[in-house]
């Protein structure tokens, strides 16, 4: 849009006196020629904003984001599995390993007692001492039968094993969102997202121009697979 001015002024292209229009946008005063020609402009950079913003739409769909996070997440947690099946069969071997040490202890503590009461049977020599010494080894022996081997399992205090991960995104607002509404704001907090203003720098051209090219600033959404160890 433009509006003739009453008296004759100098137009902003041509430097010549002569009967011009000044812009609505703008405010800068064109001949006939020269503001034909910028509105011109005017369209072709609107159809320039819009393809960009056709070929944005395009990229968005095709850039395939959730498929990337979704294989890291897939990775992590194959990952994850193999070390806790990885420790979890050390710890069985572990275990089975002491209790094995364990009962060899006690059939070797039983064999040395039977093989001395064959031979004290066989001789026929029945001391005292030695049947008290015997009786006393046998009571010693039912109480560690009764009580489970001293091992026990524990969960060590280290976080190098499974590591949590968590999503944590950014978000560019548009210049008019710098008041969001509470209930926006409170789904924004509960996806520990961070939020950022957009910024846009001032064009030395018209206004008009400033509020086509505001167009352009598109929100984005970028997600981040953060792997932080477990507490």
């Amino acid at each position: 849009m433009s509006t003739l001015n009453s008296t004759p002024k100098l137009c902003h292209r041509c430097t010549k006196d002569r009967l011009t229009s000044a812009c609505d946008g703008c405010h800068v005063s064109f001949c006939v020629k020269h503001l034909t020609e910028h509105q011109q402009e005017l369209y072709q950079t609107i159809d320039n904003i819009s393809e960009e913003n056709d070929s944005l739409k395009r990229e968005l769909s095709q850039r395939g984001i959730e498929k990337i996070l979704l294989e890291q997440i897939d990775t992590w947690e194959k990952e994850t599995i193999n070390k806790i099946r990885s420790t979890s069969k050390t710890a069985r071997t572990d275990i089975k390993q002491l209790t094995e040490e364990s009962t060899n202890r006690l059939i070797s503590i039983m064999n040395k007692l039977s093989n001395e009461l064959h031979k004290n049977q066989k001789d026929h020599q029945y001391i005292e001492d030695n049947l008290n010494r015997w009786t006393k080894q046998i009571e010693e022996l039912k109480k560690e039968l009764q009580i489970p081997p001293n091992i026990e399992s524990f969960l060590e205090d280290d976080s190098t094993i499974v590591r949590l991960i968590k999503i944590k995104s950014s978000e560019k607002i548009e210049p008019n969102q710098t008041d969001p509404s509470p209930q926006t704001e409170s789904r924004r907090e509960n996806r520990s997202s961070k939020m950022a203003p957009s910024s846009t720098s001032p064009s030395d051209s018209s206004a008009a121009l400033n509020k086509s090219e505001s167009i352009a600033n598109q929100s984005s959404y970028t997600a981040v697979i953060q792997i932080s160890h477990a507490t």
